[in-house]
């Protein structure tokens, strides 16, 4: 059985087409106002047997490059609105009470016993969440430092499977030391004590210098960027859906 969802949307955002799209248009609705109308009209058809897996954005960069912002500006660009996990959201309150538990700094949110005992499963488990998100047909962004998996194309081709295959797309946040301490410094986090007490340890784990071995876009977010995200996203966006 198929079934049909339109959307009438201002302009501004981009529609990013379901892969499952199916079926003729209807024709535009009579007395709609002028700014709903021709272009901004956006009509999907899902097969509902035969949904493909959606498509993922990872938003990816260092404690402090601005992932929040970024994921934030990406979401009101596209439509429809992906869904959004966000790692400290999903898990910030968990980690915390495993820290607890486990008689470690209530700051200590990287290093060996770290990604050992709690980033493996905070990473495992948004890929699951995500995956099962994607199988439905709603896309997903993902907002997480990701260091590891984007400079290893190998670690990151076996993500994506883990993802449930398709396009996964990757916005990386280039940023510098300068940077990341003035935002860490200025946010007051608690989770953030113990990357500031280790600094130049936290700096030398985040390969700022180093571009991801995948393909990505870059965003540009240092204290001393221009120009602003939302410029920098759009241009992106043209360019990477276009190809």
């Amino acid at each position: 059985m198929r079934h049909s969802t339109i959307r009438f949307l201002p302009s501004g955002r981009r529609h990013i087409a379901n892969p499952c799209s199916l079926g003729p248009q209807p024709a535009e609705p009579k007395g709609l106002p002028a700014q709903y109308r021709a272009d901004s009209l956006v009509i999907e058809y899902f097969g509902a047997m035969s949904l493909e897996v959606a498509d993922v954005w990872v938003v990816a960069g260092p404690p402090g490059a601005g992932k929040t912002t970024v994921a934030n500006v990406l979401l009101s660009m596209l439509s429809p609105v992906p869904a959004l996990l966000d790692k400290d959201t999903m898990y910030g309150g968990f980690v915390a009470a495993t820290l607890s538990a486990a008689h470690r700094p209530s700051g200590e949110r990287e290093g060996p016993w770290y990604d050992d005992n709690v980033k493996v499963h905070e990473y495992s488990g948004m890929t699951a969440v995500a995956r099962e998100i994607r199988s439905k047909g709603c896309s997903v962004v993902l907002s997480a430092p990701f260091t590891k998996h984007v400079h290893d194309a190998e670690k990151w081709s076996w993500w994506v499977g883990e993802l449930g295959g398709g396009e996964v797309r990757l916005v990386w946040i280039r940023s510098d030391a300068d940077t990341l301490r003035h935002r860490l410094e200025h946010r007051k986090s608690e989770r953030d004590t113990e990357k500031l007490a280790e600094f130049e340890e936290f700096i030398a784990g985040m390969h700022l210098e180093a571009k991801p071995a995948v393909g990505h876009v870059t965003i540009d977010n240092r204290l001393s960027a221009e120009p602003a995200i939302e410029v920098q996203l759009r241009a992106a966006l043209d360019v990477h859906l276009n190809h």
